[in-house]
């Protein structure tokens, strides 16, 4: 195995987020791959949820072109750049430039989300090489022989006045608009670009951040943290939760880089900083006919229109009654319940629109159900069924239950992340569990798919993905309250009295490892808790 891939093999991202403790929603967006070695954070901005839609449409554009090498014609929209640029720098600044241009198209076909944009900076690992980018305010540090380093610049109006020696450090403070930024996506049609490359180093971090991490913890935080002796997991973890902690007015994002390996670069660094300028009118369009290529906007439709349908209650009863009258031997003991999203028709839409079930009128070209049946073995019948085709089946996997008995809001949503069609409350039911006798004493740990829950009680289960090694021993606490394993709350959920809890998942030492404020449980409802 050669030095390269070694490389490759040993560099270890992780990554958190948490909307702190003022705003409602999360307008951050993070997506890393430790196959392909990059790391992109986004911060939204917009209100209104439009932010939160911005940055994710930022993050997944330049995610996409990441991830598939073919996904748009790199050269035809990255013609202008100097040629000794390196591959993996051209496909950041193609991504970013593609990303910006949906932006743009998204906020111009609806009027209500005209203002929004994002942050973006981006890590790619390749060889022994870092390649980053970034427009905004969000920032890349690097930590490297007890010494950190702001490795971007930020493209906000304090920091120009800070360049240009127009206000102090010591005027920051009380400076109103210094959240004004200077550059971001979608603020035009065309976009700057800071790239930086250079090598990297056997002990090299990096700390991708969003505003509300760097804002709350000075260097001096960041570096004892960065220099700690903890699991990449737990300095992330630590990072944020000590962000909100100090701050927690917005939302914190941090990604950590830990370079494990040897290269083969000798310890003379090399460093290209450049930016970007401007796309010209000629690439402006060849980034238009690619965003129709990779992002192609739904059709419309103008004759017979008519509004979407929901799942009825009599459609829903006449599939159960298919279902009941399938004989097929199943017993208790063996059973696996299942939920399936089946088509009988699909409608095409018309337009999108931004919350409930939509004013714009679609094509009528069917009905969409949802249902439950008692076993896998239902949902073969239901496939030779004529005029039905099974779109998804949700069940258990990898011992998780996805979907358990309890009140759901189902919603159809567009590639932006927009309500097509809502339903509220969905309610899903058990018709196979076996009630518990009430002279029996609910426990903590209950298999929720054998027993009613109890009246006043609530369930909640917690979906994610932990780290076995670390969370190995973690425990679940409602407020102070122990309640049992982390392992138990996953796959079979715990009971709680109706009301607002602060969840926290803590090692054997009880140190806090995650953490979610004012969790409401109501009676008789499952709540699913994600991290």
């Amino acid at each position: 195995m050669n030095t390269d891939i070694e490389s490759l093999d040993k560099i270890e991202i992780t990554a958190a987020t948490d909307v702190g403790l003022v705003r409602k929603e999360n307008e951050d967006f993070f997506y890393f791959s430790n196959e392909h070695k990059f790391i992109i954070l986004c911060d939204g901005m917009g209100g209104h949820s439009h932010g939160a839609t911005a940055s994710r449409i930022a993050g997944e554009t330049l995610r996409d072109v990441l991830l598939h090498e073919k996904f748009v014609n790199i050269r035809n929209i990255c013609d202008d750049l100097d040629g000794d640029l390196p591959l993996p720098a051209v496909r950041l600044i193609a991504g970013i430039r593609l990303a910006n241009r949906r932006i743009i198209r998204t906020a111009a076909r609806f009027s209500e989300m005209r203002g929004m944009g994002s942050t973006v900076v981006a890590a790619l690992f390749h060889e022994d090489w870092v390649f980053s980018a970034h427009v905004g305010d969000s920032r890349i540090y690097r930590l490297r022989q007890g010494e950190l380093d702001q490795l971007s610049r930020d493209h906000s109006w304090i920091s120009e006045l800070l360049e240009d020696k127009d206000i102090s450090e010591g005027e920051i403070a009380n400076f109103k608009k210094r959240n004004v930024l200077t550059r971001a996506l979608g603020a035009a049609s065309t976009v700057k670009i800071d790239i930086r490359i250079e090598n990297f180093y056997k002990n090299d971090r990096f700390l991708l951040c969003s505003d509300g991490l760097y804002n709350a913890l000075d260097d001096e935080h960041i570096l004892s943290v960065l220099s700690g002796n903890d699991t990449s997991q737990e300095k992330t973890s630590r990072l944020i939760q000590d962000a909100k902690v100090m701050d927690g007015s917005d939302n914190i994002t941090g990604a950590f880089v830990d370079v494990l390996c040897e290269t083969k670069q000798t310890f003379s660094p090399t460093v290209l900083e450049k930016t970007i300028d401007n796309e010209s009118s000629r690439i402006s369009s060849a980034l238009e006919r690619q965003l129709k290529y990779a992002y192609p906007l739904p059709r419309r439709v103008r004759k017979k229109h008519v509004a979407w349908m929901a799942a009825s209650v009599s459609a829903l009863a006449v599939i159960f009654f298919m279902i009941f009258q399938l004989k097929v031997d199943v017993s208790p003991e063996t059973s696996v319940m299942s939920s399936g999203l089946m088509a009988q028709n699909i409608q095409q839409v018309d337009r999108q629109v931004e919350k409930r079930a939509p004013t714009g009128k679609m094509k009528d070209v069917g009905d969409i159900v949802i249902l439950q049946v008692q076993n896998d073995k239902y949902l073969s019948h239901l496939k030779k069924l004529a005029g039905t085709r099974i779109i998804d089946v949700v069940g258990r996997r990898d011992g998780t239950r996805i979907l358990t008995p309890g009140r759901y809001r189902w919603t159809l949503r567009d590639s932006a992340n927009r309500i097509l069609f809502e339903k509220r409350p969905f309610q899903l039911t058990d018709q196979w569990r076996v009630e518990t006798p009430r002279t029996q004493k609910h426990t903590e740990q209950v298999d929720t798919t054998r027993q009613y829950t109890p009246a006043g009680y609530g369930a909640f289960f917690i979906i994610g993905e932990f780290d076995s090694v670390r969370y190995a021993d973690a425990m679940v606490y409602a407020n102070r309250t122990k309640l049992g394993s982390l392992a138990t709350c996953q796959t079979d959920g715990m009971f709680l009295k109706f009301g607002n809890y602060n969840i926290t998942v803590r090692d054997s030492r009880k140190r806090i490892l995650l953490k979610k404020q004012n969790v409401y449980i109501g009676g008789n409802e499952i709540v699913a808790i994600e991290f």
